[in-house]
This record gives structure tokens, C-alpha cells and sequence, in this order.
């Protein structure tokens, strides 16, 4: 299969190669971002989002660009699906070649299986770190050998090998969920003296670098409260231990999870009504979330006529991701059809 991506739907070269592939008997799907285009009355599948002018004129890499990247990311996750590297939300099919993959083995035989990590791992040295066999032997009791038979009859696909009744390989239906956070006894961290103006100009990110001391248990994912060396709060946000240690969703002390939550979301639906995205006529996609911008620093959410898609790209706001889904409900109400969650692919 060949994809020809031409913003302007009439670039020679993606004509000459998609015609060459028609020649060849491959199938060709074309993405442009102009209507009717050349390449779409040449290509067996025209893929034509329309984002509109740019701002910058003939600044192709804008706007059109954009659209172009999310039709292919569409196109790739879509892919991977039907060659059963994915099992629920999960991308089972991975190569342990560094660190940091074989970490993210572990963390995907966590997720899918409910082990805890020392188990996973010792699945994972069974089967040499196959996370596909280790799902398997987890779910099936199976031992390798038969574990390893059972995948090879189902031509590598986690799913079928498990029956089509598995919990965990199904798409992610959120309906509702039970969420009780205490919000007292927060861990805190106290900033520098010189290191509180960029938190008073509600910027939206704590760096490592700005914390003189903290109080608490701290662990990835955490909420925490920010505090100025003097004893004045200043915001709470997500805890996260890499360089950027806070992403700040709030600059009031927090009493209630759900209802700030439940608010911005609602907002962010609010917004996307005013500007026409909503039951717009030309298109059934828009982004609904966009991370600080909404005031939810490390999430995404997507709205693909019907579906929600989630991605989030800090732990703390993964822990939320039920949470979401049950607001998406109350919002969208029978418009919603599922909450699919992406996360794996950028947290694992």
C-alpha cells in the first residue's frame, strides 16, 4: 500500500508515484487538504481534511501539516491494531532493546495482567521478555511451550489467542467509576525565594530546579500543594519526577476533585460550542482538550464522532483518566459512544 500526502493535492511527484503503484497493483489511499483533489480522483481512497487558510500563506507546514500528521497517526494506530501488536490499549509488541523499553515491558504486563512488577517481571525472564507470551501464560495458566503454541495457531494475535470474551482486549467502555480523593494532608513543596514569580504569573509548570525543600510523601502521579518559603500557597498540581516536578491545574487550595475537574472539562465543551466545532456540518472531529491551554496540564482529549480519545501524557492525570470518562458521559450523554485511552503509547 502506498499513502501520498500532498497539502495541495497536485504535487507532481506524489501523482507519479501513486500512479506507479496503481500500475503495480498496490492499493493507494490519498491525504490532501484541498477538496476533489488530483490526487484523490487518483488514489482508490481520498482522505481530504479541510483546516482552512494559513496563517502564514503557503506555510504548508502549519495548519495543513497538522492535519496531515493526525490523518496518519489515524492511519498507523489503525495498522498496528489489525496486525495485532495492540491487546485493549495496550502495545504488546515490543522489543526490549534499551532500559527504557524493557521498564515499559513490565509496566504493560502490569496494566494488562493486575501482577505486581516483581511478578511481571518474572513472567517477562520466562518467556525472555515476549509481553505478548507473558499476557498469555498470566491469563491462561498456561505453561510457555503451550502458551508459545497457542499465539503461533493464532498468528501472533493476543486476542484471538485469548477468545474474543476477554475482559482486557476489549475497547475501553467507561461508564462510570468511583473516585473518593482526600483533599487534606497533600504532600507540599516549598519553592526558592527567586524561583515563586513564574507560579504568580500562573505559569503553568514547577521545575525541579525551583524547589528548596518538601514535606511529605512524594511519589509520580501525586497531587501536591506549592508553597512560597514564607508559607503561602500558591497553586497544586500533579507531581512528576522528571525535570518539570509540578503541572500546576489549579491556584486555589483544593476541596474538590471531581467538580474542578468537572468544570474545566464543561468549559472546554463550552468553548469548542461557541467556535462551531460542535455539530459542525463539515467535520464530526475536534480537539476538545488541549492540555494547559484548558487548563488540564498533561492531557488530551479527542473527540472522533462519537468516540473520546484520551491520551494522557503525565501519571497523575492517567490516574484521572475514569474520572474523565464519567464527565465525558455527563457532557456528551448518548453521543458517546466509547472513551478509548491511548496513554500506553506515551506513558509506557
Amino acid at each position: 500500500m502506498l499513502v501520498g500526502l500532498a497539502a495541495s493535492g497536485r504535487t507532481p511527484y506524489v501523482i507519479g508515484g501513486l500512479d506507479y503503484a496503481k500500475r503495480l497493483g498496490a492499493h493507494t489511499i490519498a491525504v490532501a487538504c484541498t477538496p476533489d483533489s488530483a490526487i484523490g480522483r487518483i488514489a482508490e481512497i481520498a482522505i481530504e481534511p479541510l483546516p482552512g487558510a494559513e496563517v502564514v500563506t503557503g506555510s504548508t507546514r502549519m495548519k495543513a501539516g497538522t492535519a496531515q500528521k493526525l490523518v496518519l497517526n489515524m492511519l498507523s494506530t489503525g495498522a498496528m491494531i489489525k496486525m495485532g501488536k495492540v491487546y485493549g490499549n495496550l502495545m504488546v509488541d515490543v522489543q526490549p532493546s534499551n532500559q527504557k523499553l524493557i521498564e515499559r515491558c513490565k509496566r504493560i504486563v502490569c496494566e494488562a495482567t493486575g501482577v505486581d512488577r516483581s511478578q511481571a517481571e518474572a513472567l517477562l525472564e520466562i518467556t525472555q521478555y515476549d509481553v505478548k507470551l507473558a499476557i498469555l501464560i498470566e491469563k491462561t495458566g498456561l505453561d510457555a511451550e503451550q502458551a508459545a503454541a497457542l499465539l503461533q495457531q493464532a498468528d501472533g494475535y493476543l486476542q484471538k489467542a485469548m477468545g474474543s470474551d476477554v475482559e482486557a482486549a476489549k475497547p475501553v467502555h467507561w461508564i462510570s467509576c468511583t473516585c473518593a480523593i482526600p483533599m487534606s494532608d497533600f504532600p507540599r513543596l516549598i519553592l526558592h525565594s527567586r524561583k515563586t514569580d513564574a507560579v504568580r504569573r500562573f505559569h503553568p509548570w514547577v521545575f525541579s530546579g525551583a524547589i528548596k525543600k518538601t514535606e511529605g510523601e512524594l511519589r509520580d502521579g501525586a497531587i501536591v500543594e506549592v508553597y512560597d518559603d514564607s508559607g503561602e500557597f500558591l497553586a497544586v498540581g500533579h507531581y512528576g519526577t522528571g525535570s518539570i516536578a509540578v503541572k500546576i491545574f489549579a491556584y486555589q487550595p483544593l476541596t474538590d476533585l471531581e467538580q474542578l475537574f468537572l468544570s474545566k472539562l464543561t468549559t472546554a465543551y463550552q468553548l469548542r460550542q461557541q467556535l462551531g466545532f460542535v455539530d459542525c456540518s463539515h467535520t464530526n472531529c475536534y480537539r476538545l482538550v488541549n492540555a494547559e491551554a484548558d487548563g488540564f496540564p498533561g492531557l488530551i482529549i479527542d473527540w472522533y464522532n462519537g468516540v473520546a480519545v484520551i491520551q494522557a501524557h503525565s501519571v497523575g492525570m492517567y490516574e484521572q483518566r475514569k474520572l474523565l470518562a464519567q464527565f465525558l458521559q455527563e457532557i456528551y450523554g448518548s453521543r458517546l459512544k466509547a472513551v478509548y485511552d491511548k496513554s500506553a503509547s506515551v506513558l509506557f
